[in-house]
Formats: structure tokens, sequence, C-alpha cells
């Protein structure tokens, strides 16, 4: 009888190329019984398999959404892949002369991958589009058989992942004797710095809705402290001055207006706070709030669906929230309890959340739905005494915030469908968080702490708690920005 070593072939391996935890991937495996052709001789053994995959196409398809009671879950999209496996098998037709054959055929195989509708902000048919999304096949197992002389039993196991071609995902300004801004890759790698400067004070980098340009503050060796307003090309690398300093005494925030390529901000304009808006094609501005000269507006920040700026007004001291209509002009006044901190948009532009401070008395975070004025309050750990720099996630299930016990800082997120407060940094000992961001998928969060005197990025998982340090540096602040889609 025949040694079953000599019948049956096993082959283990994973394409070189493979990441260890690829975030969109599928196995399919695939059997047939080959037959030798006439003109070949018997098989006496088996020597090897070797099989070559070749992508023919891939495309992004839109599907229905939901999941099957057999639990195939599908999301809205997939990823087809359609490939040819080229096959090899290499065998012995006399083991006493040791002489090889080779026995080669192909077949074809497809594979789906369910996929989000967004990876990293953008449409995964753009993704494809402008070779930013690949998908790779990598070989898991081989597995060979002989059934008879003619005849052999393969089996091929296959796991077809995609890959995201990295590229700059995070901009952030580092503070110390200079400020200057970089951008990097999500895991802290490719830094380029966009900045050079040893006289100027380069602040408060903020990525365009479209992923492609970079706005921030600048001031000069002879105005310190008066910022002005650039831009950043990530195309061409060019820098260009928005506002003028002729026309404005300091530009104080800004942010990028959804439904254009405007940006809102606030300056000092004839010895008064005001809000503006500014075409940075064209350079032209105009005025947008107006009224009481004691009133002071700052803080804008565009609905993410466009069509309204909120912002804040503050007169005497006592700071409230305000909305405008950026078609009409139209302007809400939002609260009346005054000492607004600080506030953030839900993703689809129908609720802000908001941060009610006032000395003395703990912080409190309300939500407001737009549409019928309600506020809810959230229930926050007494432990945090004070809030800050408040943002929803981007799908729209966690809302984040820096709190504080007057001694250390500490990343917290809510829950809104558990309802339930989460200490993310769980930080002691002093510890102070500058700044926050969440990555697009809403699993991570990006921010600064002073962990090891200066300050640094770091990333932490809301589901693990895993951290990673991105930078090394001896900063001693770094605001950070997010980039809200690649193409």
């Amino acid at each position: 009888m025949e040694n079953t070593e000599n019948l049956l072939v096993k082959t283990i391996g994973i394409h070189k190329n493979s990441k260890e935890n690829s975030e969109y991937f599928s196995f399919v495996s695939s059997e047939e019984v080959m037959i030798l052709p006439e003109y070949m001789p018997d098989i006496k053994k088996i020597v090897s398999i070797i099989v070559e995959p070749e992508i023919l196409s891939k495309k992004c398809i839109d599907t229905m959404k939901g999941q099957s009671s057999e639990g195939h879950y599908l999301s809205g999209k997939k990823f087809m892949v359609h490939m040819k496996l080229k096959q090899k098998v290499l065998y012995l037709a006399d083991v006493a002369e040791k002489t090889i054959h080779t026995f080669q055929n192909e077949y074809f195989q497809s594979v789906y991958i369910v996929i989000p509708k967004n990876i990293d902000g953008s449409d995964p048919k753009d993704l494809l589009k402008f070779d930013y999304l690949k998908p790779q096949v990598n070989i898991q197992e081989i597995v060979t058989k002989k059934i008879n002389e003619r005849c052999i039993f393969k089996k091929v196991s296959l796991l077809v992942d995609l890959v995201l071609i990295p590229t700059y995902q995070l901009s952030y300004s580092i503070k110390n004797e200079q400020s200057n801004i970089f951008i990097c890759y999500m895991d802290g790698s490719h830094k380029k710095q966009i900045t050079i400067s040893r006289k100027n004070h380069n602040i408060k980098p903020m990525w365009s809705p479209m992923g492609w340009e970079i706005a921030f503050l600048s001031d000069d060796e002879n105005n310190k402290g008066k910022y002005m307003l650039y831009v950043y090309s990530l195309a061409d690398g060019v820098i260009r001055r928005i506002t003028d300093p002729e026309d404005f005494d300091a530009v104080g925030s800004f942010c990028w207006d959804y439904e254009e390529r405007r940006i809102i901000f606030s300056a000092s304009y004839r010895e008064q706070k005001k809000l503006f808006c500014i075409n940075i094609n064209t350079l032209d501005w105009k005025q947008i709030t107006f009224g009481n000269s004691e009133a002071k507006n700052y803080k804008p920040k565009s609905s993410p669906t466009g069509g309204y700026v909120a912002f804040l007004q503050s007169i005497s001291g006592v700071s409230n929230l305000y909305m405008m209509d950026t078609n009409t002009g139209n302007i809400t006044k939002l609260t009346s309890c005054g000492f607004i901190r600080d506030f953030t948009w839900s993703k689809e532009g129908k609720v802000i959340a908001y941060i009610w401070d006032r000395s003395g008395e703990y912080n409190r975070t309300y939500l407001i739905d737009l549409n019928g004025m309600e506020n809810i309050v959230l229930k926050t750990p007494k432990q945090i005494i004070t809030m800050r720099n408040i943002k929803f996630s981007l799908d729209n299930q966690y809302i984040a915030f820096i709190g504080s016990d007057l001694i250390t800082d500490n990343i917290f997120y809510y829950d809104l469908r558990r309802k339930r407060m989460t200490n993310l940094t769980k930080n002691y000992n002093g510890i102070k968080i500058s700044d926050f961001v969440w990555k697009s998928d809403g699993e991570s969060i990006y921010y600064t702490a002073n962990d090891l005197e200066y300050y640094n990025i770091y990333r932490i998982s809301i589901k693990n708690f895993m951290k990673y340090a991105l930078t090394s540096t001896m900063a001693s602040d770094i605001s950070l920005s997010y980039r809200p889609k690649i193409i």
C-alpha cells in the first residue's frame, strides 16, 4: 500500500505584504479535481503545487443594507474582485528515476468584501479610482491529494484584503521657541514640515472639508500676537496669505465654510470683534455680523451639512450661542443662560452640544435639538470640574471632551446610545491634555498630552484603550487637525 505521505501535500503561507490586522477582508476557498491530459505520464508522487493569483478586475458596487437570518451583513457597499489563478503541479512519474513533470492549468474566482459607505471620509469608489484603495490576494493554504494515477484533488484557501494606501491625514502645530505646522500619516510616519520659520508663530491648523488645503494663523516678528489667516495647498505646497493686515488688526478664530471655498473668521476690525467671510480664490471679503459695538463675536463653526454657522457672542463677559443662516443672514439666539464655553455640531447638523461654564460651579454639558430647541443635560462624573474642547465623533455615536479635576486632564467620551460616560485616558499625577481629534471611523482619538514633560501626539482606541505615541518632541503645546476627506 502506498504511503499516505506521498498522497497529500499541504502548503501554508501568507503573502509577504499582508497586513496583520486588515480592516476589510474576505476568505474564500475553492476545490477541484484536476485530471491529467492523456499525453502525460501517470502520477506516482506529488512534489509541490504553485498557485499564482492575478487580479483581472475590481470595482465598488452599491448593495442593500442589513443582515440576513444566516448572519450575512451588508453595509450598503461591497468591493468585488475578479481574479485568475494560475496553477502548476510538479509530480514524479517514476520515483526511482526522479523525473519531474509539470501539469498546468488556470481557473477564475470572484470574491466580495463588505466595506463601509465611507472610508476615512471618502467614497470607496473615489479611492479606487485614484488608486488609494487596492485589493491584495494572499494564499493562505494549498492542499493537494492524489486520488489515483490520473487525478489530483486540490483545495486553495485565499485571503483577499483591501489596502488603503497611506497618505497625509494629520496636521499639527508644535509650539516652542518657534511654532510651525507639520503633516504626517495616521501612524505618525512621513512627517513633513510645511512652514519653515524662525520668526513667525504658525498655529491652529485646520484641514479644508475636501481635504486638499490647510488653513492656519501666523504672525510675524513685527506684529507679535497679531495673527493673519494663511492657506497651504497640499497639491503644490504653496502657502498664501488670505487676510491683509491693512484690513484687519488680528484674526482670532476661524472655520471652513462647508458649501463654498470660503473661510469664516472672527477678527478685530475698527476696534470691534466681528465675524467675516472671505473667498480664498478671489480674496473678496465681507462682514457678516453687525449690531452692538460692545458685542464680541468669535469661535465660528460651520454646520457639517452647510447653510449655517454657529458662533459665540460675548457682552460684558457673558457669552451665549447663536446660529446664522449663511444664505439670508438671519441670526437665531440658541441660549440665554450665558457662560457658554465651547460647542460642537452633530454630523447631520441637527444637534449642537455645548459646555456651560460658570465660575465657581461645576461645568455642565447640554444637547440642543435645533428643531424643537429642547435642551438636554448629560450626566457627568462628579470629579469633572471643568470641561473644554467638546466634539462629536464623525459617526455621531459619541461626544468627547477634555475634563479636568483642576489637577489632571482626561478625555471622556459619552455613548449617546448607551447613555454612559467613560474615562478614556485615565491619567493621573497632573498630566495635562492640550487638544484632541476623532479618527473618521469613530473608534480612535488622537490627542496631545505632556506625559513625559513635553507635549506629544498619542492615539488611543475606545475599544481596547490601547495607546500609542506618534511623536517625540520638546513642545510646550500642540494643536491637531484630522483630514476629513482624502478624495
